[in-house]
């Protein structure tokens, strides 16, 4: 670490915040000092980042409101030069700049959630289709889409229909979704969740009267059923989603660049993870949010054709002028292979239905002769077209 954060002694969001030096860095030298800072200090970025955008917000953001926030921050700062070692005060200072630009509490949440903390803990492999109960088991799903229902409140579990299993033990259960196949979760109160490939749902094993939460990795069709006392959310290492009663796909791959959200109907109210700042959307029907990981902001357009989206859910793609890239990366999310394009050929807009249980390759092939486009093998999971 450099000289110039030798006098910096703490690097907690407050005291960066409350910190004369570091806030000159922040709203007087710009973007290229604040990365330079940062640099030799990686593992406080986070902190750092956090304790920013407080400051741009408090001093930036908001102008109308300029006056009252400042007389907050002089009388912050006047306490916290009294009493610098009283942790509730310097706490306190960082709640009351929150109020004041307007910072959401859903991260707070977020960052709560058990259900999060077990996510990030248990590393996924996406090689076989298979549900891991809350004691750790793990039962082998057959079929291409198989089915598990949750009946009495959780208690007992029907596979493909057929076969029937206890739950004794309280917890999380899991869903994973190999490449090439799909998945279907019905939970006790008759919600259902239609898996896509590369996929992994988590979820209580016994229903809850006052809490309905799932966290996905990968893509999901939700269709839940209404309850406004039990508001229903869905986490990703990304964003969150809380609806009531409704429709709709989240697309949330962790190899991807895109996170998005498509409502069918009802209303989803969805907010990023890793932002202080309340920086949410409410959607209405025909809307989708996306927003891609190096973006702080969540983008709404309409939609202009739904297939383009849900049509995974009924085993086969869709598509009408649709963004030849973007269906490409769906391809190759299904069936984990990689797919290059090379010449002019990123925005080119393509029509046509693909079958999702067809061969990879005659996927391509037949993505390639839809577009008049050439492609060719490289390596048993690579792919390249071009003009």
């Amino acid at each position: 670490m450099n000289s110039g954060k030798k006098k910096f002694e703490s690097f907690e969001v407050v005291d960066l915040v409350l910190n004369d030096d570091f806030r000159e860095i922040v709203l007087k030298k710009g973007d290229a000092n604040l990365h330079n800072f940062i640099e030799g200090a990686e593992e406080y970025e986070q902190n750092i980042r956090m304790a920013a955008k407080i400051l741009l917000g408090l001093y930036v953001n908001q102008p109308q409101s300029l006056e009252l926030k400042y007389k907050l921050w002089m009388k912050i700062r006047s306490n916290h030069r009294k009493v610098k070692s009283y942790i509730i005060l310097r706490y306190a200072a960082v709640l009351l700049l929150m109020i004041s630009l307007g910072i959401g509490l859903f991260y707070v949440y977020h960052q709560s959630s058990s259900m999060v903390e077990f996510a990030e803990s248990c590393p996924t492999n996406f090689e076989q289709s298979k549900l891991i109960l809350a004691n750790g088991k793990n039962i082998l799903l057959a079929g291409d889409d198989p089915r598990v229902v949750s009946i009495d409140g959780g208690h007992h579990l029907v596979l493909n229909d057929s076969t029937r299993i206890e739950q004794t033990g309280e917890g999380y259960n899991q869903i994973i979704v190999p490449y090439g196949r799909r998945s279907t979760v019905v939970f006790a109160d008759g919600t259902q969740v239609q898996l896509n490939s590369g996929s992994r749902l988590i979820y209580q094993s016994q229903s809850s009267k006052d809490k309905r939460e799932v966290y996905l990795e990968g893509e999901g069709f939700f269709v839940v059923t209404k309850n406004k006392n039990v508001p229903f959310y869905v986490r990703t290492d990304k964003c969150n989603l809380k609806v009531t009663g409704t429709t709709f796909n989240v697309q949330a791959y962790k190899n991807e660049d895109l996170y998005n959200t498509v409502l069918v109907e009802g209303e989803v109210r969805l907010c990023m993870n890793n932002q202080f700042f309340n920086n949410s959307v409410m959607l209405s029907p025909n809307q989708i949010a996306s927003f891609t990981n190096d973006c702080d902001r969540i983008q709404v357009d309409p939609v202009e054709d739904m297939n383009n989206h849900i049509s995974w859910v009924r085993g086969y793609l869709e598509f009408k002028n649709g963004n030849a890239e973007s269906l490409l990366k769906r391809i190759a999310s299904y069936y984990n292979i990689q797919v290059e394009l090379k010449d002019n050929i990123h925005h080119l807009n393509i029509n046509g239905k693909l079958v999702l249980s067809e061969d990879p390759e005659r996927i391509i092939a037949g993505i390639a002769e839809m577009s008049k486009m050439k492609y060719t093998k490289k390596g048993e999971h690579s792919y390249i077209l071009y003009e």
